[in-house]
């Protein structure tokens, strides 16, 4: 999935930064700042070392939604593109209930309930260099950085509820996307951006993660 995605990516933004370019007469160059605001997916990580301790038969999410916020500044020509400065903060929130139990038979006492919801939010603080491909009135942009990513699963709906967080982890994103302006100030955005979220150990075995890849697909305007 993650290679599908990188591919796709690819390819739209090398055909993307000529025509762009070529929009009206002398381009000006992208910028000289924006801000994004997006909704987003992404998958929830689903090693065990994430999630909390919970019944044989507790189902845990694979994917959320959520929103995503940034902020770029453009700063100088490098490499035949613009040179951008920048973050992002992404907020995926997901859940699950177990199957509705089976009405009880009339007269008996319906039983006990043993299987917990599940709620999780993943946040990931994202900062970028990025080379933007374009003009004022349209660029593509491939971009990376390293910054923090932080993992809170609890369990619901039962008399205990149990929470596991991962702390904050070490977090290198690397992606791309494009932004069309339909006029001065607004332009539909979109980005799909891969983040490589380090391993820890910690002195409790218990709560060691492994490293983990997660992609994340975003969608919405930009505002300058």
């Amino acid at each position: 999935m993650i290679e599908r995605g990188a591919a796709l990516m690819a390819a739209f933004l090398m055909a993307a930064s000529p025509a762009f370019a070529q929009v009206g007469g002398p381009p000006q160059p992208p910028g000289p700042f924006v801000v994004d605001l997006r909704g987003a997916t992404m998958a929830v990580p689903e090693d065990p070392s994430f999630q909390p301790p919970a019944p044989s038969g507790t189902l845990f999410p694979t994917r959320g939604f959520g929103g995503e916020v940034a902020a770029h500044v453009y700063v100088a020509n490098v490499l035949g593109g613009r040179l951008g400065l920048g973050a992002s903060a992404l907020r995926i929130y997901a859940s699950t209930s177990p199957p509705d139990a089976p009405d009880p038979a009339p007269g008996t006492t319906p039983p006990e309930r043993t299987i917990p919801d599940i709620r999780s939010t993943m946040t990931i603080l994202a900062p970028q260099v990025s080379l933007n491909f374009g003009s004022r009135d349209g660029w593509s942009y491939v971009s990376a950085g390293y910054g923090t990513a932080s993992l809170r699963m609890e369990t619901g709906g039962l008399a205990d509820e149990v929470v596991r967080e991962s702390g904050r982890l070490p977090a290198i994103n690397v992606g791309g996307g494009a932004r069309w302006f339909r006029s001065d100030h607004l332009a539909f955005a979109f980005d799909i951006r891969v983040h490589i979220v380090g391993a820890q150990s910690r002195a409790v075995p218990e709560v060691s993660t492994p490293r983990t890849t997660l992609m994340a697909a975003s969608v919405g305007i930009s505002l300058r």
